[in-house]
This record gives structure tokens, C-alpha cells and sequence, in this order.
């Protein structure tokens, strides 16, 4: 794995999956967080239309998708990344290493190939969204409870949290 590639982070996304499954949590956090970092690069956090150069020296990590089958391809490397993160944020209490304000990107299409409804992957990144959301807010949350404001704020992010949830 001498050079960022889908097929690198496909294997990685396998060997984290591997690991958890075997029993091995704890193990995987180094795989994930280097996923993120490398998702990051190759700005698969994004479609390919909003992609920007923000580095110092223009890189381009990786060429434009040949076709529809190679970025759904991308979008589900993504996912699959972006699941992986929220899964250790969730287990560790860490921060998520793909911050969801950076994310531009469409949910993978249904197996069905129709682009207006949603496959079962898709309900799964959402699913684990909520999950690390409501992580954070009540397993983890970063609140004094003798500051009046910052209780205030905490129950304004719960009733906007149980807003999402029912709709």
C-alpha cells in the first residue's frame, strides 16, 4: 500500500470489518483513523463537483470517475469509512474524525438503481449518524450542569435531536 488508492482504503475498510467481527475492537482504531485521514485527501468527503483545491501545492489525489459504477463506487468507500468512524467514536467516546459540517456528499443509491429512493445502506449511514449524535449529546456530554446556559443549550440540542428523530 505504497500509494493512496480506492482499492487500499477497500482494503482497509475489509480488514476493520475483519477485526471488529473477530472480537478485536480496540484494534482498529489506528485503521480507522487513518481511513479518515486518507478520505479526507482524496476528498471522497465530497462529490466530485464540489471537490476544491485547499492544499498549498495543487494535488490531484485521484481522476475524475470514469463513469457512474467507479463514483458510486467512491461514494460507498466513503460510507463504509464514514460508518467505521462513527462506530469508534461511539465505543470510545472519542471525536468523530470526519466532522459531519465537512460532508457534501450523496448517500449510495439503492440497489435498484433508482436514484429517488433509498437502499438499505443508506438507512444504515443515517441510523449510525443518529447513533453517534445521540453519543455524544447524553452518553458523553460535555456539560456543567451548575451553568444555567450551558444547560439551556444541552436541552436545545436534545429537542432538536428528538425533532430529526421522529420525522
Amino acid at each position: 500500500m505504497s500509494s493512496l488508492a480506492i482499492e487500499n482504503l477497500q482494503a482497509l475498510v475489509i480488514l476493520a470489518f475483519t477485526t471488529i467481527g473477530n472480537g478485536e475492537p480496540s484494534e482498529t482504531w489506528s485503521i480507522i483513523a487513518s481511513m479518515t485521514r486518507t478520505v479526507d485527501f482524496l476528498q471522497l468527503t465530497m462529490e466530485g463537483e464540489h471537490a476544491k483545491t485547499r492544499y498549498l501545492v495543487s494535488t490531484t489525489p485521484l481522476s475524475p470517475p470514469r463513469d457512474w459504477v467507479q463514483e458510486e463506487e467512491r461514494r460507498r468507500v466513503f460510507w463504509n469509512v464514514f460508518n467505521l468512524d462513527r462506530y469508534c467514536s461511539i465505543m470510545t467516546g472519542w471525536s468523530a474524525g470526519i466532522p459531519s459540517d465537512k460532508i457534501n456528499r450523496r448517500l449510495p443509491a439503492n440497489g435498484s438503481y433508482c436514484p429517488s429512493s433509498m437502499g438499505g445502506f443508506s438507512y444504515a449511514v443515517q441510523a449510525t449518524e443518529y447513533l453517534n449524535r445521540i453519543a455524544t449529546c447524553f452518553l458523553y456530554p460535555n456539560v456543567e450542569f451548575d451553568d444555567q446556559q450551558q444547560v439551556i443549550a444541552w436541552l436545545t440540542r436534545f429537542k432538536e435531536l428528538d425533532l430529526q428523530l421522529v420525522q
